[in-house]
């Protein structure tokens, strides 16, 4: 079987927590090229945290896997983009 080639990362001096880098890391394997998007110094304006393929996505990775906590994060992800790559590994009952 021929192996995916790597993406490439553009991190811009941008630093993840360690859930967010293995969200990252895996869209790379899939062969995705994924640049960061500083934060905004501007207060109560919400940034997407990266651009694929020519679009601007969220990343969430929740804890809590109860219905209401994973609205109210999809609802805080969609503030800042309307693309969403929720990564799930680190649910509770999910391991």
């Amino acid at each position: 079987m021929k192996k995916a080639k790597l993406g490439c990362l553009t991190d811009n001096g941008v630093r993840l927590f360690s859930h967010e880098m293995q969200t990252v890391n895996r869209l790379l394997e899939m062969g995705k090229d994924v640049e960061l998007i500083p934060p905004s110094n501007t207060p109560g304006r919400k940034m997407p945290d990266l651009e694929m393929d020519g679009v601007e996505w969220e990343m969430k990775s929740p804890i809590r896997g109860s219905y209401i906590a994973l609205k109210r994060l999809t609802c805080a992800a969609l503030a800042q983009s309307e693309n969403l790559i929720s990564d799930l590994r680190r649910r509770a009952g999910l391991r």
